[in-house]
């Protein structure tokens, strides 16, 4: 099984209350976020690579990679 871990970026201003900023400006930063970091892991593709035969769960994060 291959996850893509694919985590929410800080953005300029964040503070502690960024999970509840529902407003349409943070709301469309963070999809573009979302996106762009989603291109880049589709683009990268590190499920093609091989992998050990008794590799079960394999989870891909941006920043590793």
């Amino acid at each position: 099984m291959h996850i893509v871990h694919l985590a929410a970026p800080a953005i300029g201003g964040d503070d502690p209350t960024k999970d509840i900023d529902f407003g349409e400006r943070a709301v469309h930063q963070r999809w573009s976020a979302g996106r762009d970091d989603t291109r880049r892991m589709i683009e990268r593709a590190p499920w093609q690579r091989p992998t050990g035969p008794i590799d079960g769960v394999i989870v891909y994060r941006l920043e590793d990679l």
